[in-house]
């Protein structure tokens, strides 16, 4: 059975490598450069005498559930002042450091009870989530998909990620339409192209 140092001791050689988070934790773990008596799991080991990662590394970072965060209204007002477009956005002034303690980052989550609408709502942009969006009826949505002229699955992709798609088109209207879907073909209304391959099929016969 191995003997670790005591809490206080670990804690202390610990806090000297400078590590950032529990991330760079494991990486320094499984390095093969830490002591033997340094257990590569302290939580589990000082269960008595631990508090957080943050104490433990000495970042001073508080886990999400003992945070204290400001309210909705507040966090939404300070967020929607950034002027971020959309959740990689969102996701990407995370990972800068430079938002405040006291904004969750996954507010979606700590909201979830409270004030919660959608990312659309949080963000300011007023788009809103897939799943609460209303789509236009299957007849109408082929209808105004086919007048696009779209030759192949591949060019309706393209157009989903154009950013000129209508709100009330879904993007996998195979998904939504479930009950009239037929296939792409039927969607796109490009039976012309499946008619010259079926023809150059019969030619090389």
């Amino acid at each position: 059975m191995k003997v670790f140092s005591s809490f206080e001791q670990t804690r202390k050689f610990v806090q000297k490598l400078k590590l950032k988070n529990l991330i760079e934790w494991n990486q320094y773990a499984k390095s093969g450069n830490k002591p033997e008596d340094i257990p590569a799991y302290p939580p589990n080991t000082y269960r008595d005498k631990w508090i957080s990662w943050g104490d433990f590394l000495g970042t001073g970072t508080v886990a999400t559930q003992n945070r204290s965060f400001r309210d909705f209204k507040s966090a939404r007002e300070f967020v929607k002042k950034l002027k971020l477009k959309n959740t990689s956005e969102w996701n990407q002034y995370v990972k800068s450091g430079q938002y405040p303690n006291d904004i969750p980052t996954a507010p979606n989550r700590v909201y979830d009870d409270k004030d919660w609408i959608s990312w659309g709502d949080f963000l300011g942009t007023g788009k809103i989530s897939t799943m609460n969006r209303e789509y236009a009826s299957f007849k109408n949505a082929r209808e105004f998909v086919r007048q696009l002229n779209l030759k192949s699955q591949k060019e309706w992709r393209e157009y989903c990620t154009s950013g000129n798609r209508p709100d009330s088109i879904p993007s996998a209207p195979e998904r939504y339409y479930k009950d009239s879907w037929k296939n792409s073909a039927d969607w796109l209304g490009d039976n012309t192209k499946t008619k010259k391959n079926v023809s150059k099929k019969r030619l090389k016969k």
